[in-house]
């Protein structure tokens, strides 16, 4: 147990410093420079919470948590859609925040600072949080989910995205894929256990049909099976996005 504890500490600290070396390579998913299925995994996830967000709180004041919130631009385009929302982003890595800061700092409504969600207990309540492409990093999803619902105030949103190992493109990708990067996926079953008893999930989506290996081809094949499967049923997206609400 102490063994198993020590090797989270120890990742984490892997992935921190992971991070603190790609502000720019995030930066550039953003901005459609690169043409490959992560990129289009971002704007997929960016799109669908956007959307949700608009349907709950479009006209109404909204405090809105990103973490992992990288160099801002999720949160910074989501709060750009509404003049009562404020936007507040964390990251375990420093050199995300300080890009995320220098991007937005033209934003009044928007603030960031370092922080690690499965060490911290959050201090004010949110309308929504999201946690796009992080579940995966973390050493513990129950202490990192328990704190966010903590802080999510009744009829709040949670917005969330996995690595589904469900999937056979997760499969494909996990036993080809020759670079070490922390991260983890999981069966719908496992992160469904994670939520409380008031915890409803109200809409959920598969991202991705295909493994990503053959960038451009990849997409194209993804493109065309998401025409498909206009209903993940059978769980073999790549990634699964959930939307709940409290």
């Amino acid at each position: 147990m102490i063994a198993a504890k020590n090797n989270c500490m120890a990742d984490s600290e892997k992935i921190k410093n992971r991070f603190d070396l790609e502000p720019d390579l995030w930066s550039e998913y953003h901005n459609k420079t690169r043409k490959t299925v992560i990129e289009r995994e971002v704007y997929q996830r960016k799109a669908l919470a956007k959307r949700a967000v608009k349907k709950y709180f479009q006209g109404r004041p909204a405090e809105i948590l990103e973490v992992g919130c990288g160099t801002g631009d999720n949160l910074a385009e989501i709060v750009q859609e509404d003049e009562k929302w404020y936007g507040t982003g964390v990251d375990i890595s420093p050199a995300m925040v300080q890009r995320a800061t220098e991007k937005q700092s033209n934003e009044r409504r928007l603030s960031f600072r370092e922080m690690n969600i499965e060490k911290t207990v959050l201090d004010k309540k949110y309308d929504v949080v999201l946690l796009l492409g992080v579940v995966g990093y973390f050493g513990d999803n129950q202490k990192a989910f328990d704190t966010i619902f903590k802080a999510l105030k009744p009829g709040g949103l949670f917005i969330f995205t996995y690595g589904n190992k469900k999937s056979i493109f997760r499969k494909v990708r996990n036993m080809r894929s020759k670079k070490k990067s922390y991260f983890r996926s999981y069966y719908p079953s496992e992160m469904k256990k994670l939520l409380p008893p008031d915890g409803k999930i109200i809409e959920e989506h598969g991202l991705i049909y295909s493994t990503g290996f053959c960038k451009g081809v990849s997409v194209a094949i993804s493109t065309i099976l998401e025409k498909v499967i206009t209903q993940d049923r059978f769980d073999q997206a790549l990634t699964k996005l959930v939307i709940v609400r409290r």
